[in-house]
């Protein structure tokens, strides 16, 4: 039998008693639009913050979606612990990246500007703010895909430096991983043993410059390789994601 679809809406519309309730908005006209549902199928709401509720659609009507309340769960955190430090690609290229780190289950992106990113001078205030409205709608229908229940944190556009000074406010003793592709031609470069948290950066095509790197190992990250090929940005992020799930995963089974 197929899971019920799922549909955002505000955390503290889960947070009533009410037996029914109205979806609206761009929810309502996906539901009815493109999934065409109708009276009697079941729908997943979520809030993205852990929050489900197992709804019936009563009636459509003109003005919203008449849901009923059958059950409400609250499910444990399933992100992992890595925290992604993105360095800003071309829109279409970054979006993906926002789109797969969701998937992943990343728990934090923070997309950071570097001495190559191509569109680092392109966000004013305004810009930034539409980005990130943007990228969280991406993160949405991504969490919506994959079925997860947690929306990755993503943070405010900033500098690589700036980024990196905010991760150590956490006070958190944080693994530290840069992918370089220099690092492949170096001995010293290969995976360590992964201790959760992590924070993974990537580069922007091109790559870091010297002086992100500089900025990086002073703030010991440890160069790691994603091979001899030379990847797409949006290609290694998922590439460097994944193996940073398995170490991770592979950390918890021989604790």
């Amino acid at each position: 039998m197929p899971t019920p679809p799922r549909l955002f809406v505000e955390p503290d519309t889960l947070m009533t008693n009410q037996e029914a309730f109205l979806l609206q908005g761009r929810e309502m006209v996906h539901a009815v639009r493109v999934l065409r549902m109708r009276p009697g199928e079941e729908v997943i709401l979520t809030d993205g913050l852990g929050h489900l509720a197992r709804t019936r659609i009563i009636s459509v009507k003109k003005n919203g979606l008449l849901l009923q309340y059958m059950e409400r769960l609250s499910l444990a955190d399933d992100r992992l612990p890595i925290s992604l430090l993105a360095a800003l690609l071309k829109p279409e290229k970054m979006d993906m990246v926002i789109q797969k780190a969701t998937e992943l289950g990343v728990k934090e992106i923070w997309p950071v500007s570097t001495e190559y990113s191509t569109n680092k001078n392109h966000f004013t205030h305004t810009g930034q703010q539409a980005r990130q409205a943007r990228w969280l709608e991406i993160a949405r229908q991504a969490l919506k895909q994959c079925k997860g229940a947690f929306l990755p944190e993503i943070h405010a556009i900033m500098p690589l430096k700036t980024a990196c000074s905010a991760l150590d406010e956490k006070n958190c003793d944080y693994t530290r991983l840069f992918c370089w592709e220099a690092a492949a031609f170096t001995t010293n470069a290969t995976w360590p043993e992964i201790t959760p948290p992590c924070i993974l950066a990537l580069g922007p095509e091109g790559g870091f410059s010297d002086s992100d790197c500089r900025v990086l190992h002073d703030q010991k990250f440890l160069p790691v390789s994603l091979g001899p090929r030379i990847l797409r940005a949006e290609t290694a992020a998922i590439a460097a994601i994944s193996i940073t799930t398995h170490l991770i995963s592979r950390s918890k089974t021989n604790d």
